[in-house]
């Protein structure tokens, strides 16, 4: 199974330009056995996106 990440929600409202995307693997019953997720920019990127809010939207 595969889903398309496109924005997360945060209390702070940061403004985040990441797309990413999860896989799933599943085992029987559809328990989860795997889970690998791909994102469009690098961690460092990702993690200052996160911890920056954005001043057009209020909280």
């Amino acid at each position: 199974m595969q889903t398309k990440v496109t924005y997360l929600n945060l209390p702070w409202r940061p403004l985040i330009s990441v797309d990413g995307t999860a896989v799933y693997d599943l085992y029987n019953q559809f328990r989860i056995v795997k889970h690998v997720e791909s994102w469009s920019v690098s961690p460092l990127e990702a993690i200052g996106q996160i911890f920056t809010p954005n001043s057009s939207r209020s909280i």
